[in-house]
């Protein structure tokens, strides 16, 4: 039974890539990628895994259904816009 909990949690935990806060001003976030630039589905791109949660977290807050999300390697701290 409890392999059956866990496997399930952890589908969940795979589906859902990040939980967003229902009011985004309470949002939180500890960086884990400062400076690594991420490009979203829709051509912007942001700064850091936080700045990827956030957007993640606003597109939901609009309704977008679990947007996708892609990255990329360079580095946002004083090199130009990556190519999204």
């Amino acid at each position: 039974m409890k392999c059956i909990v866990l496997l399930a949690l952890l589908v969940v935990a795979a589906n859902t890539r990040f939980i967003c806060p229902s009011d985004l001003s309470t949002f939180q976030c500890f960086e884990t990628a400062p400076g690594v630039p991420m490009c979203l589905t829709d051509y912007t791109w942001v700064c850091g895994n936080c700045g990827v949660k956030w957007a993640y977290c606003e597109a939901k807050a609009d309704g977008v259904n679990n947007p996708p999300i892609k990255t990329s390697d360079a580095v946002c701290a004083g090199t130009p816009k990556p190519q999204c």
